[in-house]
């Protein structure tokens, strides 16, 4: 057992004692340290005229406890996971949001994966329907806020989707059904097409027109503007892109996980951690995000396992950021519930910041392993 694995079981051990029943671990409350939790039940939606954010992150804690079963096959982590998992199945029918795919895949796809239960897998691949459900045909890419059928929300479509979309992968590998496989490229595409600027900082938000995919406006709701790179963001195109790469073999995929690779390298500071946007006048003075540093270390080291003249580079630059955030972030002194310390959920809402962050525990654990295995 390594040592950053066996300092992460130890807090996975003590969440796992816990009673999460009444919601899943969102952010940890930067005053106690103490995990935030929202119901499962709660979805996105538009309240007088302001969104508010619903739960997209409850996969992520079922996900930890299916890693840490992968990782030590002990049977209380199965046991542990399956229980955490019965409450999402009330969400596999939502479709309010995108982020289906954060919710069910590293909830159900990864529990397939380590179990063959057949119901995980039927509830996953109900969940992959609901989220190609939200492809607009005639704009080639995926709705991503707001019912599908809402005339105010149809146009929408975010970075984020980018890593949403490996639930559409994983539905075409285990069924052979190209529906999902095409909606996933296409969407990729356009994304590709619209949504990385000339500079390869990548855009948060955009707006389209349903009937045609016309781009009508750039736009961020995590970042600091509408012209920014906000990190996260950033770093969720790296492994989408990388995905889309490993199940398609399109150079074009390779070529933009590469590009955006390089921007985000370029960007970061001596320590190797990204502040929450590349672009705030206020950095060094500005909130770091050690999750965009995982997510994007884990895309990176993902892309140093594929065949390419420059993987060895962004594995390279990956280990450097996952020894930064082993030495500096994580929690060793176990003043929190969480894993990683100093991620930033969002700062402009003045949430989560400053905190631990349950998905970038998530991909943490996935960036060791994928280091591992290189």
């Amino acid at each position: 057992m390594t040592k950053s694995w066996k300092q992460a079981l130890s807090k996975i051990l003590q969440n796992a004692q816990r009673d999460f029943s009444g919601g899943y671990p969102h952010y940890t409350d930067p005053d106690t340290g103490t995990w935030v939790t929202l119901p499962p039940e709660q979805t996105g939606c538009l309240q007088g005229g302001k969104w508010t954010h619903g739960n997209w992150t409850a996969g992520f804690w079922p996900g930890i406890l299916w890693l840490s079963y992968a990782y030590t096959k002990e049977e209380k982590f199965r046991k542990w996971a399956l229980r955490s998992i019965e409450p999402l199945k009330a969400r596999v029918r939502d479709n309010n949001t995108h982020d289906i795919g954060f919710l069910f895949y590293p909830s159900f796809v990864l529990g397939f994966e380590l179990t063959s239960d057949q119901e995980l897998k039927e509830t996953a691949l109900l969940a992959a329907d609901i989220l190609a459900g939200r492809f607009i045909s005639e704009g080639k890419y995926l709705q991503a806020w707001g019912p599908s059928d809402d005339p105010n929300l149809m146009g929408s479509s975010t970075i984020d989707t980018m890593m949403n979309i490996p639930l559409l992968w994983w539905a075409y590998d285990q069924t052979g059904n190209e529906k999902y496989y095409n909606i996933a490229k296409v969407h990729a595409k356009t994304t590709l097409l619209n949504m990385i600027r000339e500079d390869n900082s990548s855009i948060h938000l955009v707006m389209y027109k349903p009937e045609s995919g016309q781009l009508i406006e750039e736009k961020t709701f995590q970042g600091y503007s509408n012209s920014s790179c906000w990190a996260r963001g950033h770093s969720w195109a790296i492994c989408g892109f990388t995905f889309a790469y490993e199940h398609t073999g399109d150079e074009e995929f390779y070529n933009a996980a590469c590009v955006l690779s390089d921007y985000f390298i370029e960007r970061l500071p001596n320590d190797h951690i990204p502040f929450w946007d590349f672009d705030d006048p206020a950095i060094p003075r500005s909130p770091k995000d050690s999750s965009a540093a995982a997510i994007g270390a884990y895309g990176m080291l993902k892309l140093g396992n594929l065949a390419g003249e420059y993987s060895a580079k962004y594995a390279k630059s990956a280990q450097y950021i996952l020894t930064s955030l082993n030495n500096n972030y994580v929690d060793h002194d176990n003043l929190t519930e969480g894993i990683v310390n100093h991620g930033c959920y969002s700062n402009p809402h003045k949430e989560g910041v400053d905190s631990c962050l349950i998905f970038g525990d998530y991909f943490y654990l996935n960036a060791l392993n994928q280091e591992s295995s290189i």
